[in-house]
């Protein structure tokens, strides 16, 4: 198994150097636009029908990624609207 990182795991990196309302703006443009893609993605799966097993697992395996990153973002975007703010002069 090779690891795959995400864009977001390279911005939480850089977390120390944004403005508190900066990040947690970034973090919640996230959240809309993983709205937006597992919508499409419904769309896409539903005119797609029918399609082959291996097909739907891949739709499936897809959209079940995009919904644990969605539900990560949730509580991580209210952990950091309650922590102290730190900045890279903190650490």
């Amino acid at each position: 198994v090779r690891p795959v990182y995400s864009s977001l795991l390279l911005g939480m990196v850089h977390w120390p150097v944004l403005k508190q309302e900066a990040a947690i703006g970034a973090l919640e443009k996230r959240v809309k636009a993983i709205d937006a893609e597992l919508a499409r993605f419904a769309d896409l799966h539903l005119v797609q029908q029918p399609l082959p097993d291996y097909v739907d697992v891949l739709f499936d395996f897809s959209r079940g990624q995009l919904e644990a990153e969605q539900a990560w973002l949730g509580k991580t975007i209210i952990y950091m609207k309650n922590q102290h703010w730190q900045t890279k002069d903190d650490i």
